[in-house]
Order: C-alpha cells, then sequence, then structure tokens
C-alpha cells in the first residue's frame, strides 16, 4: 500500500491518479486512475423471521420495514409483525411498542399502542422518534 494513500473506512471508495512533469511537453503525463474499494463486512443484530425479543440473534424481526438511530446509537425498527422495537449498541432487542400481530391505528404506551402498516421510521433532531403508518403519520410522545 503506497503511503501516501492512507487506509480509508470500510466501504469507502479510494480514487488515485498520479500525475507527473515530463520534460519538454506543455502538459503533466497521468496514469489511468485506479480505484480501491474496501467492502464492508455484515452482521446479523437480530434473527430470522418471527417477532422475539433478546439478545442478538437469539432475537427475531419480521420484515423490518424502516430504520432511525439516535445520538445514543440506538437503533429503531419496524416490523411488518404491528411493533417498533429498539436495538441497543451492545445488541439486545426489545419491544418498545405495539404486540406481535396485533393491528390496528391505535395511540397508546407500550403494549397499548397498535400499528396497521409501519412503512417508515425517522428521528429529529431533538430526539422525537416519528412512525409512518399505513396512511398516518406518528409520534412517540
Amino acid at each position: 500500500m503506497n503511503p501516501e494513500y492512507p487506509r480509508r473506512a470500510k466501504g469507502s471508495l479510494r480514487l488515485a491518479i498520479l500525475c507527473m512533469g515530463v520534460s519538454g511537453l506543455a502538459f503533466p503525463v497521468c496514469a489511468q486512475p485506479t480505484a480501491t474499494y474496501v467492502p464492508y463486512d455484515f452482521v446479523t443484530l437480530a434473527g430470522p423471521t418471527g417477532a422475539v425479543d433478546g439478545p442478538g440473534s437469539a432475537a427475531f424481526l419480521q420484515a423490518p420495514a424502516g430504520m432511525a438511530i439516535d445520538a445514543s446509537g440506538d437503533i429503531y425498527v419496524g416490523d411488518a409483525s404491528s411493533r417498533v422495537v429498539k436495538i441497543t449498541p451492545g445488541g439486545f432487542v426489545a419491544t418498545l411498542a405495539g404486540q406481535p400481530g396485533q393491528s390496528g391505528l391505535v395511540d397508546g404506551s407500550g403494549p397499548d399502542a397498535r400499528f396497521s402498516a409501519i412503512t417508515s421510521l425517522t428521528m429529529d433532531s431533538s430526539g422525537n422518534l416519528f412512525v409512518g403508518d399505513g396512511g398516518a403519520l406518528r409520534r412517540a410522545a
């Protein structure tokens, strides 16, 4: 590896174009550009299809449909089992709202909330979580 081009983070692309002046020419001579891609390593944060809380791959998600990340690194995921889950940086998955298999459009706390069709999640700069749920936009209060 050329020390002039330090290693980049995974998933980054490094493009190098080397040019040099040649005596008697009015323009530099450049070699063909070269690109080096450093691939990402993927790991499973929550296991296969289902709706089970727990640590890492022991937890199950059903068709994740949207994700948001807060300032602490917690990941919020909506899934097709009508629930919103939180995945901590340590990898623990816990249901925040809704219950597996119980859909609807009902405001409430924790398991009393119902979601009909979660399509997206986002978080604003103040830490408010918003859920796109069928034809409704909902906010965690």
